[in-house]
């Protein structure tokens, strides 16, 4: 399953399903901690952990990929900060 399809199962469980509600928040952690392994920074991971799963939100409710691609480049503009570069490093 994708992170839409977790989210769009979440809004239909019951809230005393607590099997399925593992299972989704065992899949968004382990999301989570596989950004905190590909970017040093811990607080950064998180940041653009955020930012991934508001874009995904976002471009199901418009039905448009605007927020992937405004979440890229802030991705982007992000690292390099972090990186104290200009330059065009991508994670995505």
């Amino acid at each position: 399953m994708t992170s839409s399809s977790f989210l769009n199962l979440l809004s239909e469980i019951p809230t005393d399903n607590t099997k399925i509600l593992n299972v989704i928040q065992n899949h968004k952690n382990e999301l989570r901690e596989y950004f905190k392994q590909i970017i040093a920074d811990k607080q950064l991971a998180d940041y653009i952990y955020l930012l991934f799963e508001s874009a995904i939100v976002e471009s199901q409710l418009f039905k448009n990929q605007w927020a992937v691609n405004k979440s890229k480049t802030i991705v982007n503009a992000l690292i390099n900060q972090n990186n104290g570069t200009e330059t065009t490093t991508s994670i995505v």
